[in-house]
């Protein structure tokens, strides 16, 4: 039997950001302004607008997600926006 559900979670949106900060090495430290730390934060956004951008695709107003659930297979598929 397969399954649809719809998540509404305001913190994919955030979780994004916080997995570029994580991986991309942008830390409170680099909150003074120096060249090098303006760049990489600058470099951060940009890589956020487009990880949001890819995203987008399967993330629906920032905060819907739904997810078909198949209990014969045992699998979870995320899909895309209508």
């Amino acid at each position: 039997m397969k399954i649809r559900l719809s998540f509404k979670t305001p913190d994919v949106t955030d979780a994004v950001e916080e997995y570029v900060v994580k991986h991309c090495e942008v830390h409170d430290e680099y909150d003074h302004d120096c060249d090098a730390c303006i760049d990489r934060k600058h470099e951060a956004k940009y890589e956020v607008r487009e990880l949001k951008d890819k995203l987008g695709k399967f993330i629906e107003y920032d905060e819907y997600v739904r997810i078909e659930f198949d209990t014969e297979t045992q699998t979870a598929t995320v899909l895309p926006v209508r």
